[in-house]
């Protein structure tokens, strides 16, 4: 009885133990299940946030690089989807930031999403403020200012918002950690009394109780394990993104400054258009060229500053060169608003995309106002030269006629000299003593003349001086025939020249050898006074039709600076050649002498202005017979073998008629 009592007794202990021990075990297990349970449920919350998180930052992140992409391009139709995609995102973002907040349990977490929420408007709306100027307002240096000053500022603070409540999470997921880890050891410690209690009756439940608890308690780590790694690689990954914004922001700021000074410092003007031509960007020098102020030269407003009178061309060329993608190149006239003009030399380049469509212009204004004076105050000057040679030209003409002229009278003081001293000399002076001797015996000239010894010798002296008188008379004659051709050749002279003078720039048909003889008659006198021979080789060429003064200007002073050569050297054979050549529509005219000849040093510079050999030279001649040559659509040129070996200058003209300017 006692043994079955015992028995009944142990077993209901034992029943009741096993009881207990079931109940305790069930009690434990699912203690710890329920907190494994809410472990599983807190870190799976954290975690869904911290996804979240993660996701709103991605596509924070996007954002963060559509926008810099934004601001590098210039083209609207590359520019409208990165919006839509930018505006997509950011409703994404805040469709994530309404989950995570629906969820949220402490006042912490509340406070934190909404410190982002409030970092995320003031993103929000510097970035729109940005965009609205870099696209509607047309002001892109405001725009890449505003970004890399403001909005760049306002993202960090935006992302270090999300990472305090990511951190939050992190650190909330260790608590859950620690107090999971302490309701573990309670359990444990129950358990281990319980055990104890019944050691060998609940060993076999308290191991099974302990492998379930190990499994779990295994289950728990790894979990806290998982989630300290994601926890560390979202934190790295929050890092290296922190820190390639901060270097893209940096390098912004370095390149906005480098341009900045570079353009401020230009000596030029520089500008930026759209494919439009509306201005995007003007420095300060471009206005400091049109007077115009920055907000008067942005859009279409810098065409108001170019000169009425070139606008037409200016902007027809400009359209030309923008539609068929070349660069412009041209001059043209800025009219500042205070009424002053200035000259500009503009070009312009054209800026593509990688697609190499044309996304807009950059370009150039140089002020050459100055340079444009010079040029007319040079051609002033070249027309005053012109002038000047042409003068020193007609003087060339002048001298050889008055030189000529000068030989002339010189030949007609011999004549005028000769005759003079011969009417001094005249034996008709003694006639005044004969007729006074015959009134002293005009009452007996029959005995004066046959018994008078001086009467006797009257009439002697009436023959010889009959002959004298003759031979006076005739001497005269002939003085007075070279005077009269002497004074005739002066005439012909003088009217030569009034006459080529009242004909100049006039075109008439004349010949080659007609206009030789004529410039061979202004230079006679002097030839033949330096007794020059002159040889005359002409072909039979057609008449032509030229300015005869310019080419009888030119003729007569090689003919007159071949006489000058010939007489400075000591030889007797001077000599002077004059041919006439026709070819290739061209009629050649050359003069030769064997006189002093040329260095050839001299042979490049002997045309020019200025230049000269001789020691009252003006260097005129030659400059102003180039110039004449060419006017007349003809050519002047020179060769010489060398000092003392002569020279042949020849001037060329066309066949064809010229209208010579006057």
């Amino acid at each position: 009885m006692k043994l079955k009592r015992v028995t009944r007794r142990l077993t209901i202990a034992f029943v009741i133990l096993i009881a207990i021990l079931i109940t305790v075990g069930y009690w434990g297990v699912d203690r710890l299940a329920d907190m494994n349970g809410k472990v599983q449920a807190i870190v799976g919350q954290r975690w869904q946030r911290v996804q979240l998180s993660r996701e709103a930052l991605r596509y924070s992140a996007l954002n963060s690089r559509i926008t810099m992409q934004i601001f590098l391009l210039q083209d609207k139709k590359e520019i409208d989807p990165l919006l839509e995609q930018r505006a997509k995102n950011t409703e994404k973002i805040s469709e994530l930031m309404k989950t995570i907040e629906s969820g949220l349990e402490s006042e912490t977490e509340k406070q934190l999403v909404a410190n982002v929420w409030t970092n995320r408007m003031p993103y929000v709306n510097s970035y729109k403020l940005a965009l609205n100027l870099l696209l509607k307002e047309g002001k892109p240096e405001a725009g890449r200012k505003m970004m890399s000053g403001v909005v760049l500022t306002n993202l960090i603070a935006y992302h270090k918002a999300w990472e305090a409540f990511v951190e939050h999470q992190g650190d909330q997921m260790d608590q859950a950690g620690k107090a999971a880890e302490a309701r573990y050891a309670e359990a444990r410690q129950q358990l281990i009394t319980l055990v104890v209690v019944a050691a060998l009756l609940a060993a076999a439940i308290a191991l099974f109780v302990i492998r379930n608890t190990t499994r779990e308690i295994t289950s728990r780590v790894r979990a806290e394990q998982s989630l300290r790694e994601a926890h560390d690689v979202l934190e790295l990954r929050v890092q290296q993104r922190t820190a390639e914004l901060s270097s893209a922001h940096l390098e912004l700021q370095l390149r906005g400054e480098r341009f900045r000074k570079l353009s401020q410092s230009a000596p030029i003007g520089i500008f930026e258009m759209d494919t439009a031509g509306r201005g995007l960007f003007f420095n300060p020098h471009w206005h400091d060229i049109t007077g115009l102020s920055p907000a008067d030269a942005l859009g279409h407003g810098w065409q108001k500053a170019v000169h009425p009178e070139d606008a037409e061309r200016v902007f027809s060329t400009w359209h030309s060169c923008a539609e068929e993608g070349r660069e412009y190149d041209g001059e043209f006239r800025f009219r500042r608003p205070s009424g002053q003009d200035r000259w500009v030399h503009t070009r312009s380049v054209v800026l593509r995309c990688e697609s190499g469509e044309i996304t807009g212009h950059v370009g150039t204004t140089e002020d050459i106002t100055e340079r444009k004076f010079a040029e007319a105050e040079l051609a002033k000057a070249h027309k005053e030269l012109l002038k000047v040679s042409r003068q020193a030209g007609m003087a060339e003409v002048a001298t050889a006629v008055l030189h000529n002229v000068g030989n002339v009278l010189n030949s007609v003081n011999v004549s005028s000299t000769c005759v003079a001293e011969g009417i001094r000399k005249s034996k008709t002076v003694n006639l005044e003593k004969i007729v006074a001797l015959l009134r002293e015996h005009e009452q007996d000239l029959g005995g004066f003349f046959t018994n008078d010894p001086k009467g006797k010798q009257l009439t002697g002296y009436f023959a010889q001086l009959t002959h004298h008188i003759a031979q006076e008379q005739a001497s005269a004659q002939n003085e007075l025939k070279a005077l009269q051709k002497h004074i005739d050749h002066i005439k012909d002279i003088v009217s030569m020249q009034q006459s080529f003078a009242k004909v100049s720039g006039v075109s008439e048909t004349i010949s080659a050898s007609e206009l030789i003889e004529d410039a061979l008659k202004m230079n006679s006198s002097s030839l033949n006074w330096h007794e020059i021979q002159v040889v005359k080789e002409l072909d039979d060429v057609p008449p032509f039709t030229i300015d005869k003064h310019k080419a009888l200007q030119i003729l007569v002073n090689l003919i007159r600076n071949a006489k000058q050569s010939c007489d400075a050297t000591d030889r007797d054979d001077k000599q002077m050649t004059l041919r006439v050549m026709n070819g290739a529509g061209r009629i050649r005219i050359s003069v030769s002498d064997n006189g002093v000849g040329i260095p050839p040093e001299n042979l490049t510079r002997i045309f020019n202005h200025g230049f000269t050999t001789k020691k009252n030279g003006h260097g005129f001649g030659l400059h102003s017979g180039a110039n004449a040559a060419k006017e007349m659509g003809g050519d002047l040129h020179v060769v010489s073998p060398g000092p003392g070996q002569g020279a042949t200058f020849t001037l060329e003209l066309p066949t064809t008629t010229l209208n010579s300017p006057a």
